[in-house]
């Protein structure tokens, strides 16, 4: 038995399969053509031993294939049975001079390719030992007849040429240099081909491992998932898409095709927007697939969600509610003590026409505080679902509201304006966006009241980086407490004697209406600076 010196079998049974099926066909068109088309006599039992070679060569290999043999030791034994059939086939049609002595070549070429370097050199030395064994037998005889090598048959004719020792020796030590090269190439090359294969095997292996983790993990989650291409086709989709959505072909049948359609078509996607179906909101997240303009949506069912916060916020306007009337009917008791008193004195007609008006200012006054004390508690009592959202423009909406505080409460207060150069829209609605401006303004004024040439400075600006806009406003006056801006934003919290502290809470309510945000901070240079982001700048 041959040494284990090839540590695998290094192509795939495929290949092997392909090349030995390649070699028996080579070996009988070779066989049928010289049998049918030659009439000699001495040749042509030279093909059916060549035919017979490759039936025998064949079952030994099916026997392989059949048997479940698909080690080395199967491949030794076709070697070994392979290279006394070549070593017949070649004494058979001329030896040394004859046409099949490169058959040698493809032996050690074909087994380099199944059993490695080592495959290759021990089949070109079987090759050749058989070679040479059956070439002995040639010695001092006139070598065989051979059609097929003209030149030798003329030297044979000419003048019983016979072989001698030496001339086979120097053939087969030729020609099996060439063998042993042919089994160093071939093992080389299946080595390559088999290290090819294992790492192309081994990648495949992990893509598939790696495809079945990944499907398993989209069938497996809650949300929806859709993956679509840029024509709208699903390429994907999860099991809980298709509870969502109600349909095997989400984009094509429901609602969110449409969606899906229609913004493909215009070549952007929105973050993320809500649908309804069946009484359910469904939450769709939209983000960019590959390079071709497809789409991954991600389906939420929010309507719990949603429920649950809306119950929480009318539990907690139920909780502010209460609270507000606890202090309402504090804060109005002492406004309406005072208007009861002035109004006792005036009807009691003792009073002088100074003293009259004196008591009709306090009324005038306390009626005020009264008033700005109801329209706090509407203002927390209305819910931002009841005012409907619209594209504004927030040059303009900040503009309106500058101009009616320089003709009404700013008073002496300067109010420079720096409008946005882009004139960003935004969606809100105007009326509350209006009460959050001019709440901030007049807080600006009413600090500024004992500041020498006061001015209020309210800017308009984007911010491209996460889509928002900026509307910034700021005072020169003794700005805000270190320890009270955490405080400012508290419902009835305040520092003014005549405050409601209800102001800078109703801001922050409307704000996160529009889904925004509102920080108050002190300037570098002294004075208050008030700054709210609202997201989403739309288009126009």
């Amino acid at each position: 038995m041959p040494p284990d010196i090839s540590p695998m079998i290094t192509i795939s049974e495929r290949r092997r399969t392909w090349l030995q099926v390649g070699r028996l066909s080579v070996l009988c068109i070779l066989s049928l053509s010289g049998y049918f088309y030659l009439d000699n006599s001495d040749v042509a039992p030279v093909y059916l031993l060549i035919a017979g070679a490759a039936v025998f060569s064949g079952a030994v290999f099916w026997l392989i294939i059949k048997k479940n043999l698909r080690n080395r030791k199967g491949y030794w034994f076709l070697l070994l049975t392979d290279a006394l059939l070549l070593g017949a086939i070649i004494y058979t049609s001329g030896g040394v001079d004859g046409p099949f002595i490169g058959f040698l070549l493809i032996h050690s070429l074909a087994y380099g390719l199944y059993l490695g370097v080592g495959g290759g050199i021990i089949a070109s030395g079987a090759g050749i030992l058989a070679t040479a064994l059956f070439s002995v037998l040639s010695l001092n005889t006139p070598g065989p007849d051979t059609t097929f090598s003209p030149l030798i048959h003329t030297l044979l004719q000419s003048g019983q040429m016979k072989l001698s020792a030496n001339y086979i020796a120097m053939r087969i030590v030729m020609n099996g240099f060439l063998a042993v090269a042919s089994g160093i190439g071939g093992g080389i090359l299946g080595q390559a081909l088999y290290t090819e294969n294992g790492v192309l095997q081994k990648a495949l292996d992990n893509m598939a491992e790696l495809r079945a983790r990944s499907r398993q993990v989209l069938e497996s989650l809650h949300d929806g998932v859709v993956v679509v291409d840029n024509n709208g086709d699903v390429l994907a989709v999860n099991p809980a898409a298709v509870n969502l959505l109600g349909t095997d072909q989400p984009v094509t049948n429901s609602p969110l095709g449409h969606l899906v359609s229609e913004f493909l078509n215009k070549g952007q996607f929105p973050p993320e927007i809500d649908i309804i179906l069946d009484d359910n909101i469904i939450q769709c997240k939209f983000s960019r697939y590959g390079d071709g303009g497809g789409a991954i949506v991600i389906l939420t069912d929010i309507t719990d969600l949603r429920n649950y916060r809306a119950a929480l916020e009318e539990r907690d306007k139920l909780s502010l509610i209460g609270k507000l009337s606890a202090t309402m009917a504090h804060e109005i008791r002492n406004p309406l003590a005072s208007m009861s008193g002035a109004a006792q004195m005036l009807a009691s007609g003792t009073l002088s026409s100074k003293e009259i008006s004196k008591m009709a200012d306090l009324i005038d006054k306390q009626s005020k505080r009264v008033s700005e004390l109801i329209e706090g508690y509407l203002s927390l009592s209305r819910s931002g679902s009841d005012f409907p959202m619209v594209k504004l423009s927030v040059n303009s909406l900040v503009k309106d509201n500058v101009d009616s505080a320089v003709h009404g409460f700013a008073g002496g207060v300067s109010i420079n304006f720096l409008e946005a150069s882009d004139d960003p829209l935004i969606k809100g609605n105007k009326t509350r966006l209006s009460q959050v401006i001019a709440n901030l303004m007049r807080n600006s004024v009413e600090a500024l009241c004992n500041t020498h040439a006061p001015l209020i400075c309210v800017s308009v600006r984007t911010v491209t980086a996460d889509n928002s806009v900026r509307i910034e406003i700021s005072d020169n006056g003794p700005g805000i407490e270190e320890k009270d801006i955490k405080n400012i934003w508290e419902p009835f919290w305040t520092t003014r004697q005549e405050g409601t502290g209800l102001g800078l809470y109703v801001v922050k309510r409307i704000v996160s209406e529009h889904n925004g945000t509102v920080k108050a901070e002190n300037g570098v240079l002294g004075g208050a600076v008030f700054t709210i982001s609202l997201p989403g700048a739309v288009s126009r």
